[in-house]
């Protein structure tokens, strides 16, 4: 899949005077190796890793998700302070269902307190003798998980990501009530109630940590490994030499050709650049000054993602969110560059 198409001409935007097209043009280029849930894994090529840095950097930062941010406290006598519960009820990541470009940040919207534009209401009412009444006497005196099942929204486009796949739904549902499952807020024990209103607003990580849609959001290099065929050959003279250097690789990027009775790269995505098997061929070879017959180097145009996400956003619309925002970002410089040339220009 190509999500990063060359960039051309847009409606109403002209052109640098004088501007002449850049030789040598990287057309970047993704391709998915994994997608599912919560979790994504791509190849980001035909780029540097400026760029590479700055799409990871803003799917950490930058993508826009909703949380509750303010909670009004009616009644709290559960263990837990004000402060605790509302910690751990801003952690709780949201999904929202409609068009994010829809909802106003709440320092930019013109309402000046809260409306539907910018703010989402929940509420939480439990009181432990109401939750047990129907319950056995001995289970009466037993402490209930309080979880953001029971957090309820006044929209409903938007609903707390109870979970983040579908094994963790069938696990919660394998071995808890359904009341019970979700994310635990707190405990509630006998005579103890708890009732609050929070609101929540659309923010970035870059202003809060919770706001992040992304839990692991990394990439690596993609290895390049050139084997010097005579060389290696000269150094692994026995099939056991050669079992013994493809064993030094902890993650098994070499392997032998029973064929052709050569060390040969078998899965070099698997490594991780510990430099193991260049270590066992420098202790071997004869002259230390002289070249090894192995080079692992990284490669400078193409790199492999890993992306995990809270559950508030799916990983593929974290990567197009942070792929529109880094476009929008060049945009905006593109402009501000075009801006200043003409007013130097007169």
């Amino acid at each position: 899949a190509t999500f990063l198409p060359r960039p051309g001409p847009r409606e109403g935007h002209r052109a640098s005077p004088g501007a002449r097209a850049m030789p040598h043009q990287r057309v970047p280029q993704l391709r998915v190796l994994e997608d599912v849930q919560d979790s994504m894994r791509f190849e980001l090529c035909n780029t540097d890793v400026s760029m590479a840095n700055a799409l990871r950097r803003i799917m950490i930062a930058e993508v826009p998700t909703i949380c509750i941010e303010a909670i009004e406290f009616n009644e709290n006598t559960t263990d837990l302070q004000d402060e605790f519960i509302a910690h751990r009820l801003g952690l709780i990541p949201m999904r929202f269902s409609g068009n994010m470009r829809d909802v106003n940040y709440q320092h930019q919207c013109d309402c000046g307190a809260a409306c539907e534009r910018c703010t989402f209401f929940f509420q939480l009412v439990v009181d432990h003798e109401a939750l047990t009444r129907d319950k056995q006497e001995h289970e009466k005196e037993l402490p209930i998980n309080i979880t953001s099942r029971r957090l309820v929204s006044l929209n409903p486009d938007i609903q707390p990501a109870h979970w983040s796949n579908s094994d963790e739904e069938r696990l919660m549902t394998e071995r808890l009530t359904p009341e019970e499952q979700g994310i635990l807020i707190t405990k509630l024990g006998p005579g103890q109630k708890l009732s609050l209103t929070a609101m929540a607003h659309k923010g970035i990580g870059k202003e809060h940590a919770k706001w992040s849609p992304v839990a692991v959001a990394t990439f690596k290099y993609d290895p390049v490994i050139k084997i010097d065929e005579r060389g290696l050959m000269a150094q692994l003279t026995t099939r056991e030499a050669s079992d013994e250097f493809i064993n030094q690789c902890p993650t098994h990027v070499f392997a032998y050709d029973s064929i052709t009775n050569k060390v040969v790269v078998r899965s070099p995505e698997n490594c991780m650049f510990c430099r193991e098997c260049l270590h066992y061929l420098e202790d071997g070879r004869e002259s230390q000054d002289g070249p090894l017959p192995l080079t692992i180097k990284h490669s400078p145009d193409k790199f492999t993602f890993t992306v995990e996400t809270t559950g508030a956003l799916t990983p593929r619309e974290v990567v197009e969110a942070a792929l529109t925002e880094l476009r929008e970002k060049l945009h905006r410089i593109h402009l501000a560059l075009i801006d200043r040339q003409t007013r130097v220009q007169g």
